[in-house]
């Protein structure tokens, strides 16, 4: 009997970049992903620790791309923030739209980020929802198997389809297993519509 395994049912133009972008600033590094490119900017999701509004970001796309970005929405409470960046000339795929429902325990997922400075995407599976208490406030976290890496914050967790279902936000320390946290589905959705922007 011969198997035959069909993948990929989200196909990137390969002729683009990645949506996931390296942020820097004075005081920090992080991930961010393309989630809107309009006639005069880019919108780029990314965590709001260590941000500020109005606060001034280098955006690397494709590894070199440099550009000029600048925070204009924030959430400290959600852990969220949106980044606008100039426009470049290369071409840049936006995070294609989260799905209907949020992941369940044990789905296979991807984490996408620049973890110490360098892109990297490895496969996990979804451990469950925690409450996490972050700069005072608690908030339901998705928890995955396998820490994410100073530099991942703001970067993405992806399923099957290449959909977003999560930011990444922290991770779990002083424990044996140590697993990363992501902002849930429901308030990227709700932070998103606050602000006005359409997936």
């Amino acid at each position: 009997m011969t198997a035959i395994f069909i993948a990929a049912v989200f196909c990137a133009d390969p002729g683009r970049y990645n949506s996931v972008v390296k942020l820097n600033s004075a005081t920090s590094q992080s991930s961010g992903a393309v989630i809107q490119q309009r006639q005069t900017d880019m919108l780029i999701l990314t965590c709001a620790h260590g941000k500020k509004l109005n606060q001034y970001h280098t955006v690397t796309v494709g590894g070199h791309a440099e550009l000029k970005g600048w925070v204009v929405c924030i959430d400290e409470k959600r852990d969220l923030a949106i980044i606008s960046s100039e426009l470049t000339r290369v071409r840049v795929n936006s995070i294609p739209r989260p799905r209907a429902q949020p992941p369940a325990l044990g789905d296979i997922v991807r984490i996408k980020g620049y973890g110490f400075g360098h892109y990297t995407e490895r496969q996990t599976t979804v451990v469950g929802v925690n409450n996490v208490t972050a700069g005072g406030n608690v908030r339901d976290r998705l928890r995955v198997k396998g820490e994410t890496k100073p530099g991942d914050s703001g970067g993405v967790l992806i399923n099957d389809w290449g959909q977003l279902i999560g930011i990444s936000n922290s991770y779990s320390t002083g424990q044996k297993d140590v697993d990363g946290f992501f902002v849930t589905l429901e308030d990227i959705r709700d932070f998103l519509d606050e602000n006005g922007v359409q997936l």
